[in-house]
């Protein structure tokens, strides 16, 4: 996996330190992750980021999410891949703040009264460009990570079954970069 970061120390760190926080169910640093670049690469790393995390901890969200039966599914994970563009209408970019800097939310499942709990997910986004459209507020919270837009034709495919050999070393950098978010106290530069 490595490869994908060659000549990239930076995303690299940050990625680490992500995974890290992935890890961190006691902290808050208030961030999300945007993975840019090559689709395939995205999403094999996304993958290995929910083996690590635990699959049953992980799910996938859209804008639907915002709504207050969406909001539900944050209940139990650890790991969210969110879908579609980042929101832009003000009560989807509240409910997405709130979602990604752990405050109390509230939901409810059909026929069950509301209950209000932290989330503890951290959010990946994928994107194949860098979003430039995004509400400055939102970006503020975004760790971009970027990989190649096409990979490189010796790369092996399916990327997923070659990164799950690489598991233990990925777990790896799951534990350095939560010793770098220790170190630094979070992201900050």
């Amino acid at each position: 996996m490595g490869k994908l970061f060659e000549d990239k120390a930076e995303s690299l760190e940050d990625f680490k330190m992500f995974c890290g926080y992935v890890l961190a169910d006691h902290c808050r640093y208030e961030r999300f992750l945007a993975l840019c670049g090559d689709a395939e690469a995205t999403g094999a790393v996304f993958r290995v980021m929910a083996m690590a995390a635990g699959e049953d901890k992980t799910i996938e969200i859209d804008v639907i999410a915002f709504s207050c039966f969406g909001r539900m599914a944050f209940r139990n994970a650890w790991l969210a891949r969110y879908r579609g563009k980042l929101p832009r209408n003000s009560e989807h970019v509240e409910q997405f703040f709130r979602l990604v800097t752990g405050d109390f939310i509230t939901a409810e499942a059909k026929m069950r009264p509301r209950i209000s709990f932290r989330s503890r997910a951290k959010i990946v986004c994928f994107f194949q460009e860098p979003p430039t459209d995004a509400d400055t507020s939102i970006t503020r919270k975004m760790i971009l990570v970027s990989f190649p837009v096409s990979l490189p034709e010796d790369f092996e495919t399916p990327l997923h079954f070659h990164f799950e050999e690489e598991k233990d070393g990925i777990l790896r950098w799951m534990e350095e970069g939560l010793e770098m978010l220790a170190e630094k106290g979070g992201f900050g530069r």
